[in-house]
């Protein structure tokens, strides 16, 4: 199996998808052979123009990188599950809230494959969780590592940060500030980034507004 990192984040609007296109888009210059998908979907809409619409689960956010760094239909995974309104209620009176979602059919997606896989996770820590497909429990079944996107706002910020910490342990490879005043952009490279590398968050970027 390849190697799989997800993008994932504290609090939903942290800015994961601008991440996702600005690193594949690199990986991409720089010729490494990906793929790409959001485990949940949360937005989906059929394509009712197609002459053979497809019968695949592709969050319209994947479709959009897709279009937009010109991947291949094949490099483009599917989702899981969608997260919707009637889906939930389903999953909840069917009881399965304790239950986490059964990984194999990704996993096989994913073996044998030698190329990167960037998956996009749901907008914050938890959610998902009652699909089974929350961050944590997608960084374990698919033993991938983790990168945080961070809608930095203060050093209060920090303590969704330090609980990412606590869940993901080992499989949190760092995380990128984003939105970051310009004014204070200094400030934090100097200041702010070295205490979080101090207690062990480690930071990639310092993203401005």
């Amino acid at each position: 199996m390849g190697t799989t990192l997800l993008i994932g984040s504290c609090e939903p609007f942290s800015g994961k998808s601008a991440v996702v296109l600005g690193l594949v888009r690199k990986l991409l210059a720089l010729k490494q052979e990906i793929r790409f998908g959001k485990p949940l979907a949360t937005s989906f809409e059929l394509d009712l123009h197609a002459v053979t619409p497809s019968p695949l689960l592709i969050d319209d956010d994947v479709r959009f990188v897709g279009e937009t760094l010109g991947l291949e239909e094949s490099q483009l995974i599917p989702s899981l599950q969608l997260t919707s309104e009637s889906n939930a209620l389903k999953r909840l009176l069917e009881g399965e809230i304790q239950s986490e979602m059964n990984f194999e059919d990704l996993q096989k997606t994913l073996a044998n494959n030698k190329s990167l896989t960037v998956l996009e996770a749901a907008g914050s820590l938890h959610e998902g969780r009652l699909f089974g497909l929350s961050l944590s429990q997608l960084a374990r079944g698919l033993e991938a590592h983790v990168l945080l996107v961070h809608l930095w706002q203060d050093s209060r910020s920090v303590d969704s940060l330090l609980m990412a910490k606590e869940e993901l342990g080992e499989r949190l490879l760092g995380i990128v500030l984003n939105s970051v005043n310009p004014d204070e952009i200094r400030f934090l490279e100097n200041t702010i980034v070295p205490a979080l590398d101090d207690i062990g968050l480690k930071v990639f970027g310092v993203m401005p507004r």
